[in-house]
């Protein structure tokens, strides 16, 4: 079951790396947790933290995954801990949908 969850982060981390608006950490991952951010055009720096901590409260909100977020080398990244046996491959591909689909959202939610 631990080797599944770490397949699944492996397949996270590929996804993310062939996708140009998304950027992921590690290359290569050892446990199943995987951080990534979405890159949406126009936005870096602090815009981009912002966005993805907006991001992961609008992908809460419609309940359809969850993902924290997290700081590396001072930027915030989304999180995703991938524990649950039940878990799929269709799992994350909707996450990843899901993400783009909200960007829209959460890039223009106002800016705190």
């Amino acid at each position: 079951l631990i080797e599944h969850n770490v397949d699944l982060a492996v397949y996270l981390v590929a996804r993310c790396r062939e996708a140009p608006d998304f950027e992921v950490v590690p290359d290569e991952p050892e446990l199943s947790v995987v951080c990534f951010r979405h890159l949406p055009e126009g936005l870096e720096g602090a815009a981009l933290d912002a966005y993805q901590d907006r991001l992961q409260v609008a992908l809460e909100a419609s309940g359809e995954a969850w993902v924290s977020t997290t700081k590396i080398r001072g930027a915030t990244y989304l999180r995703a801990g991938i524990v649950n046996y039940l878990s799929s491959e269709a799992d994350i591909d909707r996450m990843l949908d899901a993400l783009r689909r909200l960007s829209a959202q959460a890039a223009l939610a106002p800016r705190t």
